[in-house]
């Protein structure tokens, strides 16, 4: 984005603020500009910027440690769900049934930007060297790829409705807990299946599709190289 290479600390500062305070006018309060509650391309912009600047000037955050940004989000998290939890338990509606609700679970929400901020830089200070670490971070995006689906979303907050109208509170919760747990841990194990079929079955066919096309003699179109 040329904007945020060609700008001064200060410019990108005040393009920040005036960013995002458009973004909360018209795309958190009223979306005007149909940023479709974080899933569009305006909304990525803005935190691309965030991670422009963070990236460029990160002296300004120095003297914080991963610690203090970490409690800052749990703390930040836990408030907001604690208050999410007392409207609907004061309204008697259901969390993901208000509108009001749905718009601070929703990915323009200030508390939810300025939370995945906090988490992003309490990792950036942590210096992690883990074989399985490493492993589960390698599937991550299809744990979001999967999370997102519009075809299972609709599965996932129906059963977690069952789940807040069956049980108690706290068998509410530790249900809830579990069930993102099996969705993760099924999301790994399942970019883990693909790429054993990528390395056993789709790499060794397309390379020997690419070699039988070159030995035919046809150079009309060369097939690129593939990385396993």
């Amino acid at each position: 984005m040329p904007l945020a290479q060609r700008t001064s600390e200060e410019e990108l500062r005040r393009y920040l603020l005036l960013f995002f305070l458009v973004e909360f006018v018209l795309g958190f309060i009223n979306d005007q500009l149909e940023v479709k509650d974080g899933y569009s391309l305006f909304a990525f912009a803005g935190i691309y910027l965030i991670g422009r600047y963070l990236r460029l000037y990160p002296q300004h955050l120095e003297r914080w440690s991963g610690r203090s940004f970490l409690l800052g989000y749990l703390g930040l998290t836990f408030a907001q769900s604690l208050a999410l939890f007392l409207f609907a338990y004061g309204t008697g509606q259901s969390i993901v049934a208000s509108p009001l609700a749905y718009k601070f679970m929703s990915y323009v929400s200030p508390i939810n930007i300025l939370a995945a901020i906090l988490l992003f830089l309490a990792f950036s200070r942590m210096k992690l060297q883990s074989a399985a670490v490493n492993w589960i971070g390698s599937s991550t995006l299809a744990v979001y790829l999967i999370h997102c689906n519009a075809r299972l979303i609709g599965r996932y907050t129906g059963f977690v409705r069952e789940l807040s109208e069956q049980h108690p509170t706290g068998l509410f919760i530790v249900s809830v807990v579990g069930f993102m747990l099996l969705v993760f841990a099924g999301s790994i194990l399942i970019d883990k299946l693909r790429l054993l079929l990528w390395r056993w079955v789709i790499s060794p066919l397309y390379d020997g599709i690419a070699r039988l096309w070159v030995r035919v003699g046809l150079p009309i179109f060369q097939f690129p190289e593939l990385r396993n």
